[in-house]
């Protein structure tokens, strides 16, 4: 079963979110700031985090950052693919460089997210 992490502060929209997904088979588990998120990663493995941004303790930006494993680690393009899309990846599709290129963009880390030539991408860690 497909475990998911909502994270989000507004207990109403946290449990309708939950609520629909679990009508729809998923397993679902609700937490309320990003504390106790970050807490609950460490120990428990889950396939999907759908995660607030402005949450109380640690927004949810930081979190995403505390999120990010694989750092200083390349990762191939087929295994990105095959993880996110659950399907065979196909040699001539552009899918995972033109969402890690709109990622990029949309997260600031122009400089992070590097490209491995002829592999794939690796997470750098931003050293000021």
């Amino acid at each position: 079963m497909i475990r998911i992490l909502i994270v989000e502060d507004e207990f109403l929209i946290a449990n309708l979110i939950k609520e629909t997904l679990e009508n729809q088979g998923y397993f679902c588990k609700c937490l309320f700031d990003g504390e106790n998120a970050a807490t609950e990663v460490e120990t428990e493995v889950y396939d999907l985090i759908l995660l607030d941004v402005m949450l109380p303790k640690i927004d949810g930006f930081e979190l995403l950052l505390l999120l990010v494993r694989n750092k200083n680690i390349a990762l191939y393009r087929e295994t990105i693919y095959e993880k996110i899309w659950k399907d065979p990846f196909c040699e001539d599709t552009r899918t995972v460089d033109l969402h890690i290129q709109r990622l990029r963009k949309k997260l600031g880390m122009e400089k992070q997210i590097q490209t491995v030539f002829k592999v794939g991408y690796r997470f750098m860690e931003q050293t000021d």
